[in-house]
């Protein structure tokens, strides 16, 4: 198996578009930032604005055994400042003019600053923000009103609580699988049986019609090609609350361009892209597993083996835009996430016990005297 672990490039090995690129206001002289919808570099301070030409740019998607082999581009192309934080571990790329944060996934402010640029293969593809900041804060606080049973003060929290916008790290994989299988395959049929029953202080004889299986044994084959599987990189985000902010649609993805990064955070990806393969071939074994179920005949079935091979795989690095709050409640951190695409949310929250225990209490008061009530009293 081919080494997960990628030794950093010297600067002979890195190609041309490692150069990085910084984009200035011809106005002003201030750093233009992407503005979210749009597909335009927007000047904060004196509000010219730039369009971002796609023409010139196309993604593509790379062979598994290139890297080994072939070096890639590296870092994300314009100037930043990496922040590793030692609590949760995630690694994002700030603007440059940043000199001090806090951890965006975690909300701890014990963050390493480092100002070396990211050695990482350079996203192959994005999809751009399209929902605004201030969208993004009036979903959270509305998420944060709409909860039942939480701390009083969990509202105020919210109130002073920041939101940001960071393009997440995947990793994209095709592949040609094919799978043959073996199973026996269960066919019902019914025999009809005799019983002997009580009824009216009598033994009776009756019949009944029981079900039975015929197994046979079958085998068959299934070929499919499965197209972007996705799998997350991050180190900040569970991978578990990610995937209820699905679906992103990734017919959507743009050719990577630093542009659509100027002003806003990136996080590096903590998942190689070997690794990634591994889950992602599991993910595509687990769905091989279930197609070749349905073509097993007969009403039910049992021992299925499958054995899936793939080729043709390749693979893309892409970012994701996603919304993202952090916050402590009581030393715990809670997060808050907006899909930055679809604006589907997801998120955690501490509980009020003493609420829940009321309620549950009142409940209880309740059903007791419901139940004198429809009882005429005791």
């Amino acid at each position: 198996m081919m080494d997960s672990k990628k030794a950093p490039m010297t600067a002979s090995e890195r190609t041309e578009t490692d150069r990085v690129r910084e984009f200035a206001c011809r106005s002003c002289g201030a750093t233009l930032v992407y503005h979210a919808g749009t597909r335009d570099l927007k000047c904060e301070y004196c509000g010219t604005e730039q369009s971002i030409d796609t023409s010139a740019v196309s993604a593509e998607e790379h062979e598994l055994d290139e890297l080994q082999k072939k070096p890639h581009a590296v870092g994300f192309g314009l100037e930043t400042r990496s922040f590793k934080c030692d609590n949760c571990g995630a690694t994002t790329a700030c603007p440059a003019n940043i000199v001090s944060t806090k951890c965006v996934f975690c909300g701890s402010s014990y963050v390493l600053t480092g100002d070396h640029p990211p050695d990482i293969i350079r996203p192959e593809t994005l999809i751009p923000f399209q929902v605004d900041k201030d969208s993004a804060i009036g979903k959270f606080r509305s998420w944060i009103r709409g909860l039942w049973f939480r701390p009083n003060d969990l509202k105020r929290i919210s109130r002073l609580s920041d939101i940001t916008g960071v393009y997440t790290p995947f990793w994209t994989f095709d592949s040609n699988a094919s799978s043959n299988w073996t199973a026996d395959a269960g066919y019902y049929y019914y025999e009809t049986e005799t019983y002997t029953a009580h009824e009216n202080g009598r033994s009776v004889t009756k019949t009944r019609q029981v079900q039975r299986t015929r197994w046979v044994p079958s085998s068959g084959a299934h070929t499919a090609f499965y197209d972007d599987e996705l799998i997350c990189a991050s180190a900040g985000i569970y991978f578990e609350m990610m995937q209820r902010v699905y679906p992103f649609d990734l017919k959507a993805l743009t050719p990577y361009q630093p542009e659509l990064l100027s002003g806003w955070l990136a996080e590096e990806y903590n998942v190689e892209p070997l690794p990634a393969w591994e889950i992602a071939s599991k993910n595509i074994n687990n769905k091989e597993y279930r197609a070749c179920a349905i073509q097993v005949p007969g009403d039910t079935h049992r021992n299925l083996r499958v054995n899936t091979t793939h080729d043709s795989i390749t693979w893309k690095h892409v970012l994701l835009p996603v919304w993202l709050a952090a916050y402590q409640y009581r030393a715990k951190t809670y997060r808050f996430l907006v899909n930055g695409q679809t604006g589907l949310i997801q998120g955690d929250a501490p509980w009020s016990w003493w609420k829940i225990g009321f309620a549950v209490a009142a409940a209880l008061a309740l059903a007791t005297l419901g139940y004198y009530f429809f009882q005429g009293g005791p």
